[in-house]
């Protein structure tokens, strides 16, 4: 089906379809269809837009200030010194961090208290696993201190 005067890889001449591709009806190349008068629904939906759709040509998402999803706005970010990162984040001056609107930092105070809070928390765990611990292997005749030693007693 294709033509031995034409190379391999070569596109037909413009207007024409390529060898073996279906040959207009006679007559010629028919023109397209009408474009459809503004305003009218796209061809294939022939009852219009659904209800509560915006008008053609106004802007996406809810108006300024509306809720979006049943959830509140997000604070306005402070207008003239606001950087704005990645995601919506912004940039805070005093910590040289990019935060999520509305974020506020814990104070030095707050996080020095945290980290002396960890620090029974991890005693505790320690503590409850090696009474765990413990546990099964007083029934087996041992303890933590002589299994790491790999000594038992009868």
């Amino acid at each position: 089906m294709t033509d031995p005067n034409q190379p391999y890889g070569q596109q037909p001449p413009p207007g024409q379809p390529p060898p073996g591709w279906p040959q207009p009806p006679y007559g010629g190349p028919q023109a397209p269809p009408p474009a459809p008068p503004p305003g009218a629904p796209p061809p294939g939906a022939p009852y219009g837009p659904p209800p509560g759709a915006p008008p053609p040509g106004a802007p996406y998402g809810p108006p300024p200030g509306a809720s979006y999803g049943g959830y509140p706005a997000a604070p306005a970010a402070p207008q003239g010194l606001a950087q704005y990162g990645p995601g919506g984040t912004i940039f805070d001056p005093a910590s040289g961090l990019y935060l999520p609107p509305g974020t506020e930092l814990a104070s030095v105070g707050r996080r020095i208290g945290a980290f002396f809070l960890a620090i029974p928390l991890v005693i505790v765990t320690l503590g409850i696993g090696y009474l765990i611990w413990g546990l099964v292997l007083w029934s087996k005749g041992t303890s933590p201190a002589l299994r790491v030693l790999g000594m038992k007693c009868y």
